[in-house]
């Protein structure tokens, strides 16, 4: 399996590290369906009225294969896409790991998702199934007739004319399946991307996703032990951070996974799940830092157990961070990545002192450069260039789905084009800057809203801000 070491120092860990991706590679043989994780916790979900199920690995393993044997019972296509429309729950691993071992392709969607929003990626990507929970299944019922792919919604919590029983569905049917012989570059999920700039697309990816995510995550959540690991995020398991940054790594390594659903986050009840359960790694999404922070507990630290929380999506303020040694009691990490090149940048307490605002260093494995307006690379410190990474990477997505010409658009010589901007120091560490679309020209000048934002942040008044550019009939 393709893990980093750690050898004391960042640069002896990254010379020693090289990629071990097979030629073949099936995410269900390799995590869920492990046997030497078969007695292994894999799950413990939290109900909304405190109930506490717990599923082993082998449970998990013959649960999955009873739902890839109903797909095959349904006669779904042998690449159908799946629609996986839940918060975080059981049959949300039972689905991607079905997909997986079938040959299927998993199309996780946000919970909230409503409208246009769920109807253009269910008909985009031809979705055959859906599995979703009676919540949800009436923003489904509504779009029916404008998807004429999709053949059966799966309800995972009871009964409706217009829906499959799961559960009751899949029950008789057999806890082993016939696994695929699957290539380490076959397809096995679509993740679509926010659609800042035009509309979403569906980055495909392959079942090799996961070995290119494990780097970064040995360095940003320190060098993990299984056995005595326990994660968790309140992150949605449809957003590539959730699923991928957490979640599919866990359960590769074999580590125990809390699952709760939460309608609104409530920083009170983070605190008391991760106290309560005994949680020891974290993945918290900077808003959900930001709210912690405002609502923390008095008295003494609410949890001591932590041994390493990362997060993602945003830069965080000096501010943040102090609070996250205070009262977490361990250094936050952030990282960086995209739907479609995901953890390529990370920080790590256990190799390297952080800096302020710095989204960390290149992580061993990935082949990152900055360029400049031209496709040149810079070589000097403090330069502001578009990051790029060196294709092939194991973490890459294949391509859009069905979007050759917006594929094609992303590379450039060899190198993935993000549309993210950063600048890079002496010691190799890089900052953001914005995404091409986000930066500001002032008289001249690369702005970005980050740094003004962590400015703002840091005065004790303000809690939450978003920065924005004004058009300056003398400044730009």
């Amino acid at each position: 399996m393709t893990r980093l070491r750690n050898l004391g120092s960042y640069d002896q860990s990254r010379k020693a590290f090289c990629w071990d991706v097979p030629e073949y590679f099936n995410l269900f043989r390799a995590s869920v369906g492990n046997p030497a994780y078969a007695n292994r916790l894999c799950l413990r979900h939290l109900g909304d009225g405190g109930e506490v199920a717990d599923w082993s690995f082998a449970q998990m393993a013959a649960a999955s294969s009873k739902l890839a044997g109903l797909f095959d019972q349904l006669d779904a296509s042998v690449d159908a896409r799946v629609g996986i429309f839940l918060s975080q729950c059981p049959e949300v691993i039972m689905g991607h790991m079905a997909c997986a071992m079938s040959g299927r392709i998993a199309l996780p969607l946000f919970s909230l998702f409503r409208g246009e929003a769920l109807a253009y990626r269910l008909d985009n990507s031809g979705a055959e199934i859906v599995i979703c929970d009676l919540e949800n299944l009436p923003h489904i019922l509504a779009l029916r007739d404008r998807l004429p792919h999709l053949g059966h919604i799966l309800l995972t919590d009871g009964d409706h004319t217009d829906a499959v029983n799961m559960h009751r569905s899949m029950a008789n049917l057999p806890g082993s399946y016939d696994v695929v012989n699957s290539r380490s570059d076959d397809p096995c999920l679509i993740i679509y991307t926010s659609g800042t700039t035009g509309a979403p697309k569906g980055a495909l990816h392959a079942q090799r996703l996961v070995l290119g995510h494990m780097p970064a995550v040995d360095m940003a959540f320190e060098f993990p032990k299984a056995e005595d690991a326990i994660f968790w995020t309140p992150a949605d398991w449809a957003w590539i951070g959730g699923l991928y940054d957490l979640l599919m790594p866990a359960l590769l390594m074999g580590a125990t996974t809390i699952s709760r659903r939460f309608k609104k986050f409530e920083a009170q009840k983070a605190f008391q799940l991760m106290k309560e359960q005994g949680v020891t790694h974290a993945f918290l999404p900077p808003t959900a830092i930001k709210m912690m922070r405002q609502d923390t507990p008095s008295g003494s630290p609410p949890h001591r157990g932590l041994q390493a929380v990362i997060s993602g999506g945003e830069a965080l303020s000096g501010e943040l961070l102090d609070w996250g040694e205070e009262i977490l009691q361990v250094a936050i990490n952030e990282l960086y990545g995209q739907t479609e090149c995901n953890l390529i940048l990370a920080n790590s307490g256990a190799l390297f002192q952080h800096k302020q605002g710095s989204v960390g260093r290149i992580v061993p494995g990935h082949d990152l450069v900055l360029l400049d307006d031209e496709g040149k690379i810079i070589a000097t410190p403090l330069v502001t260039g578009q990051v790029a990474v060196k294709s092939p990477d194991p973490v890459m997505m294949l391509g859009y789905w069905n979007n050759p010409d917006a594929t094609k658009d992303k590379f450039q010589d060899g190198y993935w084009l993000t549309g993210d901007y950063a600048h890079r120091d002496e010691e190799g560490y890089f900052y953001f800057d914005g995404r091409r679309d986000d930066l500001m020209s002032v008289a001249g000048y690369r702005i970005g809203p980050s740094e003004i934002e962590d400015c703002l942040l840091g005065h004790p008044a303000v809690g939450m801000v978003a920065v924005v550019g004004l058009p300056d009939p003398i400044k730009g």
